[in-house]
């Protein structure tokens, strides 16, 4: 979002709504899917490191 929206000023609380409704309604269906799946594999090199930061 922050890409998608940088430089926009918004006028009105109600623009910005459609905005990220839009925005959100553009995304592919498995988009959260697909980065909560990722979770499982930073968690486990966390879980091996000791819970030592983890780099993507």
């Amino acid at each position: 979002m922050k890409t998608a929206f940088g430089g926009i000023r918004f006028d009105t609380t109600s623009e910005i709504t459609e905005a990220v409704t839009a925005y959100f309604k553009k995304l592919d269906r498995n988009h959260f899917d697909i980065g909560i799946s990722k979770l499982v594999t930073i968690y486990q090199k966390c879980i091996e490191s000791d819970g030592d930061f983890v780099e993507k």
